[in-house]
């Protein structure tokens, strides 16, 4: 089992999570396992069979980073899903369809008695076994459900070598031991009668599924480099011969394999399976207490190293067994694994969601069991609500940072962005910090698109509330406000008209020339010295958001400071009720980079043409503290570029 992984979480750092996620998908309790048949029972009846292989309704088309299904392609909602009995599957089925999720992922040699592995000893497929598959897959049909069919996983094919906890050659039907040929688990990946046997057990199953247009996708093998005596070199071709077994019958579904995450997190990816011709997709398995980060950047790594799909397979915040002592049932677990999905939805990954033990296998410990399965039943539904109708084919995935401190990802076009963002201070295990009052939200785009307005439609994830705003891009970054009070927002933006030039003025959005800080249309002057006199400040250009809410108050955001740079000659000021008492503050960088700690107690700010981007000018003065000067007084005279006025629902 996985209990002793678990001690080492401090000592092992990053290796840790690579080696519980790799452990996953092992932990059933052997003790709770049900209907285990023996090997003498009956095989499938050849008249059984079903019609000729047919098309899927969700296709993987040539060089898509997405399924498509009806004309759409973006990312699929996914779960993985286990039932001791065909029966017990239905309801958990049925919430999935509820919720949004339109993807299961099936690991067929679970359940229904783990020791058969749906096979005798001599490879032929157990006709009993087979017709509850049968009748789970009825089901999935019927709820509207696709499915992506896993035929085996490393616990299967791991004799302690390895030792990972979860090591179950010895119920293998194809082993010595339980009458059949395999010596070693490694007998599967060289040209043997195992090998043989497994493949010929495949394409039964291949033949007797493939006429189902809700079968989507056939996973070889789960975590290749967790069984025992497997190399990437001799994974890789028996994932080749598996794949011509399949494109033998079925000409239309992806076939691939999957490894655990610790291969990529070592930094010695499987390139060799990723590039192989027999080999569909790639697939991640993200474990960790920081989810959709962690889901995020693996995602962005393997987008970098290959060509194909990136599937999130399995996923989720603690690979150990949930025993009830892990962050898997922790009290707030919800708003990080909410978190994942939405961060999961637009990291240019193909599925979100795809939890393991809280989407089924969390059945078989009694500690937590079928209610820590309902506890998540309705994570994705408005991820799903959201993402309906969207297509993302022609976006590329971007990181989106903002003032303040945010976390988040985005996917972008020349015309579109699709995104999600947090406050960056949310974080396991109780994922709490005070809301943002405001923020203002940064998405690279690509090169030459010209400086713009954009539309923005923001979503509350909690309850899918929306409300529009403006925002501008300029340097090909999109900035927009969100007005708080706020956690987390989804975003969908579309350019509108480029700014036009203004003569008296120069451009709307003044950019930074190579190596020289312009004005006079813009600029931060403070105690009467411009920021901008030292001729290397990195400063992109000064923006002016301004936010009115219900109450009549308008609040300013006004930042100098760009992203990806050390912060010199800017300030990142936030001031409530700007038009009245104006008071806030924020932080002032010097020449040399040192901080300051700006207080602002009064303001004055023309609030004509708030319908509009324009320049902005005003005044705030207040106090500065910091460095060896103590406590000063300053005044702050600004200008800026500044998108229409966003909306409050304060």
């Amino acid at each position: 089992m996985l209990e002793g992984l678990v001690t080492s979480h401090v000592g092992w750092g990053a290796l840790t999570f690579g080696l519980l996620s790799a452990c996953a998908e092992g932990g059933v309790d052997r003790n709770l396992e049900r209907g285990a048949a023996n090997s003498d029972a009956p095989t499938l009846d050849p008249a059984t069979r079903v019609e000729a292989p047919q098309p899927p309704a969700l296709v993987l088309p040539p060089g898509s980073r997405y399924f498509e299904r009806e004309g759409i392609r973006a990312p699929v909602l996914m779960r993985n899903v286990s039932a001791p009995s065909a029966a017990a599957f239905t309801p958990l089925l049925r919430a999935a369809s509820e919720a949004g999720t339109t993807v299961i992922r099936l690991q067929i040699t679970q359940g229904f008695g783990y020791q058969t592995l749906g096979m005798d000893s001599r490879g032929a497929v157990l006709s009993s076994w087979a017709a509850s598959w049968d009748a789970v897959l009825d089901e999935a049909a019927r709820q509207g459900l696709s499915i992506i069919v896993v035929f085996t996983l490393w616990g299967d094919w791991n004799d302690g070598t390895p030792a990972l906890g979860w090591s179950h050659f010895d119920a293998n039907p194809l082993g010595r031991g339980r009458g059949g040929p395999a010596a070693s688990p490694a007998d599967l990946f060289a040209d043997t009668e195992t090998q043989r046997l497994w493949l010929g057990w495949l394409s039964e199953l291949i033949e007797r599924w493939s006429s189902r247009p809700n079968v989507m996708a056939w996973e070889i093998f789960s975590e290749l480099d967790l069984a025992t005596g497997a190399t990437e070199a001799n994974a890789t071709a028996f994932v080749e011969k598996a794949h011509a077994v399949v494109r033998s019958i079925d000409a239309w579904r992806p076939a691939f394999a999957s490894t655990s995450d610790l291969p990529l997190i070592l930094g010695l990816p499987w390139q060799t399976l990723w590039d192989s011709p027999g080999n569909d997709l790639t697939s991640i398995h993200p474990y960790s207490q920081g989810l959709d980060a962690a889901a995020v950047d693996r995602a962005r790594t393997v987008l970098q190293l290959s060509p194909k799909p990136v599937l999130i397979g399995e996923s989720g915040l603690d690979a150990a067994a949930p025993e009830g002592m892990t962050l898997t049932s922790s009290p707030r677990a919800e708003v990080g694994l909410g978190h994942a999905i939405w961060a999961e939805l637009v990291s240019g990954a193909a599925s979100a969601r795809a939890l393991y033990w809280e989407d089924g296998y969390a059945v078989y410990y009694p500690a937590t069991g079928l209610p820590l399965v309902t506890r998540y039943d309705n994570l994705e539904r408005q991820a799903a609500r959201w993402l309906a109708g969207k297509d993302f084919r022609d976006l590329a995935a971007v990181g989106v940072s903002g003032e303040p401190p945010l976390f988040g990802t985005a996917l972008v076009s020349a015309s579109r962005v699709h995104g999600w963002v947090r406050n960056e201070l949310l974080a396991a295990p109780e994922w709490s910090a005070p809301p943002l009052d405001r923020a203002l939200v940064r998405v690279p785009l690509p090169a030459n698109i010209p400086d713009s307005s954009w539309a923005v439609l923001l979503t509350r994830p909690e309850d899918g509330t929306q409300t529009e705003t403006m925002g501008s891009s300029s340097q090909q970054v999109l900035s927009f406000a969100v007005a708080g009070p706020f956690d987390s927002v989804a975003f969908d933006g579309i350019r509108g008209e480029e700014a036009p030039p203004n003569p008296a003025l120069g451009p709307v959005c003044p950019s930074v020339e190579t190596g020289t800080c312009v004005g006079p249309v813009y600029g931060v002057v403070l105690n009467g010295t411009s920021l901008f006199a030292n001729p290397e400040c990195p400063s992109a250009g000064v923006f002016v958001g301004l936010t009115q809410c219900r109450d009549a108050s308008w609040d300013l955001l006004l930042s100098s400071c760009p992203d990806g740079v050390a912060p010199l000659s800017c300030v990142v000021l936030s001031v409530g009720d700007i038009g009245g008492e104006a008071t806030g503050g924020g932080e002032y960088y010097d020449s040399a980079g040192v901080l300051f700690e700006v207080v602002v107690n009064e303001g004055e700010l023309a609030l004509d043409r708030l319908d509009q981007q324009v320049i902005r000018s005003g005044v705030l003065r207040g106090s500065v503290s910091g460095g060896d000067a103590g406590v000063q007084p300053f005044e702050l005279t600004f200008s800026g570029c500044s998108p229409p006025a966003a909306v409050c629902l304060r």
